[in-house]
């Protein structure tokens, strides 16, 4: 949640909730609907299933409930009115450095290329980034793609031309690795592809798709 979650939201929310905790007499309503936030979010942190923060999803509309509280403190102040408008676009430029892809969203903190070093899976990469491959390839359709893609569609029905390769295997040329595959979360050995690190990337497709550029001298 600390990476996943907009900082200003969050900072928001533990701060409308100070308020209503503060309050004489308290703000009934907004008590109440802070108990199933708060046991759900208990639940998700002692229970055993840890594959994502859309887990904890549900929380997320009590946390905004609270932020409104926040922002409804701050207009009733005349000289800091100007202040939740500010943050609304601020919020939105956060946002924005992700669309459309707003699945791989991280915080203003974390390097987006190196968000694979601290998430994967459904957190980062969920195989989304085809549309952009075919993009890539269409801008570079003399280059032979190499391509460790982690997810259940097989490229070529975008209509990719594509050399799989596999855990363990290597190559030549431009070499395109899901996010997840170049964390190693999910294979049998979790450095798998970390030999690409050794070479130029190229660019980052989508915030899921590393391309890199082996030469064909390299050692292997």
């Amino acid at each position: 949640m600390i990476l996943k979650w907009p900082l200003i939201v969050l900072a928001l929310g533990l701060w409308g909730l100070f308020l209503v905790l503060r309050e004489r007499p308290w703000r009934r309503e907004l008590l109440l609907a802070g108990i199933f936030p708060a046991a759900f979010l208990l639940m998700a942190i002692l229970g055993r299933i840890n594959i994502g923060v859309r887990h904890v999803l549900p929380v997320y509309p009590f946390v905004l409930l609270y932020a409104g509280a926040a922002g409804e403190f701050l207009f009733k102040i005349p000289k800091w009115r100007w202040l939740p408008g500010l943050l609304i676009c601020l919020q939105f430029a956060d946002s924005a450095r992700y669309a459309p892809d707003y699945l791989s969203y991280f915080n203003i903190f974390v390097n987006p290329a190196r968000s694979y070093e601290l998430l994967s899976d459904s957190n980062l990469d969920w195989g989304q980034g085809l549309i952009a491959l075919r993009n890539y390839q269409s801008e570079h359709p003399g280059e032979t793609l190499h391509v460790a893609y982690y997810g259940l569609v097989d490229p070529a029905w975008y209509g990719i031309r594509y050399v799989p390769l596999k855990e363990g295997e290597r190559a030549t040329g431009t070499v395109v690795v899901s996010a997840t595959h170049l964390a190693g979360q999910l294979l049998r050995d979790p450095t798998s592809f970390h030999w690409l690190l050794r070479y130029p990337r190229k660019t980052i497709l989508n915030h899921t798709l590393y391309v890199f550029e082996v030469p064909g001298d390299a050692t292997l």
